[in-house]
């Protein structure tokens, strides 16, 4: 009966350590699923998307497409999709390859059907910003550059797989819309150009071959302008290092008035340069001879420029210069001028659509005469230092380079200044779903009670053994036994 009693005791023992160790085992278990499941997750989410390319504008794919590591040129978007008055934000994809069975050209997901509340076959209207290389934010970026367009639904897909996707580092399903690329292209008028690319394999920028074009940059000559109307400090540095050039600056005056007699020109380029020729210190102004002409002024009278400020263009501003020179109409042409649609593509003033504020009832024939021959040339010149104070912005300070017997090298490394870079997306959101918080930590501290108390159980019945087999253990000492 003693012997009986023992071994039950034992294993009872023998139990509650099974107990605990179960506890112990089954939350390390549980952190570790925990982690499993979001991995698996962002590997169903990004498919076999390992990098991508993202340009800064719409750009040629120049890759070679007989490579292994040739990607998948594609357009990715973010956008809004409306439904029966249910609207939500979504990616906008085009150009991926999806299942011939589902014989399908335009495929929302379950996530954005649910937010829309969506059917097969419904119509649904899409939002998307019209591509434009200079920011919206600045005072040359059109503010209200919506394309609005309807699309019938072939199908919904569920939130798995291709349905999941999203470069979005988040285990939420997001809405997804799919549409094919040559009809996004024709409604963004890009042509065949595309903004991204998808690899399956991390490639190399030297097999991407992008041109000066894809970097947002123009070369008319001498002179380099920006697609975005100003480089950015950090692409500034990169272009004065890789070509020996001068910057400058361009920008618009609302008004130009001789002091003196009260003529004024409206609407005028200005153009912030050091030049030798030009020689301007920072209180002179140098007109060309046709502003000079217009204005009946010569060297030494005051000049009063009007601008709008390059942080609101709904705030003018003011200040006077000395004339110092009168300089021929050549000497900066509309070469110096970037590109912006609505104002430099314009066949006369008249025609402008701005994103400033603009009175046409101010254009004057000279001035229509002055555009018919010069373009949007500059008409008055001060130094850099003074423009930039007075004009640049947290866009940029230069919007044009003059480089002289020189062409311009961009290195590889230097790419990423104009935003022309590869994000590693899959080794990021792996990384991501490891996350910061050791889960394996916090499941255990979740259970520390359960694991705490079976603890407690273990040494309950512990001593319970040994309460039981006390006596017979005293026996068996007295009788000489000794402990191993």
């Amino acid at each position: 009966m003693k012997h009986h009693s023992f071994s039950v005791i034992h294993y009872c023992v023998l139990l509650g350590v099974a107990c605990a160790a179960a506890v112990l085992t089954g939350a390390l278990l549980v952190g570790d699923s925990m982690r499993g499941s979001l991995r698996n997750l962002t590997l169903d989410r990004l498919g076999s998307v390992d990098t991508v390319l993202f340009a800064p504008n719409f750009i040629d794919y120049h890759s070679d497409t007989t490579s292994a590591k040739s990607g998948r040129p594609v357009i990715y978007l973010q956008g809004s999709a409306e439904y029966n008055g249910n609207i939500s934000g979504t990616q906008i994809l085009a150009g991926v390859t999806v299942p011939a069975s589902w014989d399908a050209s335009f495929i929302v997901n379950q996530a954005l059907a649910d937010k829309l509340q969506l059917k097969d076959g419904g119509e649904l209207s899409l939002r998307l910003l019209s591509p434009q290389s200079i920011p919206p934010e600045s005072s040359f970026g059109k503010k209200d550059n919506l394309i609005r367009t309807k699309i019938m639904v072939d199908t919904v897909i569920t939130n798995r797989g291709i349905g999941r996707f999203s470069l979005k580092a988040d285990q939420q399903a997001e809405p997804l819309l799919i549409v094919p690329l040559d009809w996004l292209q024709t409604r963004l008028e890009v042509g065949d150009k595309i903004n991204a690319v998808f690899y399956k394999e991390p490639p190399v920028m030297s097999a991407v071959k992008p041109t000066l074009n894809d970097l947002g940059i123009n070369v008319n000559g001498q002179y380099i302008t920006s697609k975005r109307m100003l480089f950015t400090d950090e692409q500034a540095d990169v272009i004065k290092s890789g070509a020996g050039c001068v910057g400058g600056l361009l920008y618009l005056a609302t008004s130009i008035k001789a002091v003196k007699n009260g003529h004024e020109m409206p609407y005028s380029t200005l153009f912030a340069v050091d030049n030798d020729e030009l020689r301007i210190t920072n209180n002179e102004i140098t007109l060309n001879q046709w502003a000079a002409d217009d204005l009946q002024v010569q060297p030494g009278d005051e000049i009063e420029l009007t601008w709008f400020s390059p942080d609101n263009v709904n705030e003018t501003k003011q200040q006077k210069f000395i004339l110092a020179k009168i300089v021929p109409n050549d000497t900066f042409t509309n070469d110096v001028v970037p590109d912006v649609k609505g104002f430099t593509d314009e066949k006369s003033i008249a025609d402008w659509d701005p994103p400033f504020p603009f009175d046409a009832k101010k254009i004057r024939k000279v001035d229509e005469d002055y555009w018919d021959k010069y373009r949007a040339a500059p008409k008055a010149f001060v130094d850099l230092e003074t423009g930039q104070k007075l004009w640049g912005s947290r866009f940029g300070k230069v919007s044009t380079f003059i480089i002289a017997n020189h062409e311009l090298q961009i290195a590889d490394e230097d790419y990423a200044a104009f935003n022309l870079n590869f994000v590693p997306v899959k080794q990021l959101g792996l990384a991501a779903s490891q996350g910061t918080t050791p889960f394996s930590v916090l499941f255990l501290c979740f259970s520390f009670f359960i694991i705490a108390s079976a603890l407690m159980l273990v040494a309950m019945l512990f001593r319970l053994s040994i309460e039981m087999q006390a006596k017979n253990i005293g026996i068996r000492l007295a009788c000489g036994w000794t402990p191993l």
